[in-house]
C-alpha cells in the first residue's frame, strides 16, 4: 500500500465474510468502514476494528435505500475521505 491509508468500504460486515474481508483488509492497512442493516451490528463492527488498532468503524446501512446509501457515503468521505475500495458482500 502507499503512504497514503486508503479507505474501505465493506457492507455486511458484521459477521462471516464480510466481517474477514474487513479484517482483512484493516490488517493489509486500509482504514475500514464496515456496514450492518442494525445500530448493534454497526457497534459490533466498531468494536472489532478498535481492538485490532483500526481507525474505522462500523455504520448502520440500508442498501435498498437510496438516502441511506447517500448519508453513508457522506459521512464516509467527511470523516475518513472517498472510499477507494468498496466490498459489496
Amino acid at each position: 500500500m502507499s503512504e497514503e491509508k486508503r479507505v474501505a468500504l465493506v457492507t455486511g460486515a458484521s459477521r462471516g465474510i464480510g466481517k474477514a474481508i474487513a479484517e482483512h483488509l484493516a490488517a493489509a492497512g486500509c482504514i475500514v468502514v464496515g456496514t450492518a442493516t442494525s445500530d448493534a451490528g454497526a457497534d459490533s463492527i466498531t468494536a472489532y476494528l478498535q481492538e485490532s488498532g483500526n481507525s474505522g468503524c462500523g455504520m448502520k446501512l440500508i442498501v435498498g435505500d437510496d438516502e441511506s446509501v447517500a448519508a453513508v457515503i457522506k459521512a464516509i468521505t467527511e470523516q475518513f475521505g472517498a472510499p477507494l475500495v468498496v466490498v459489496n458482500n
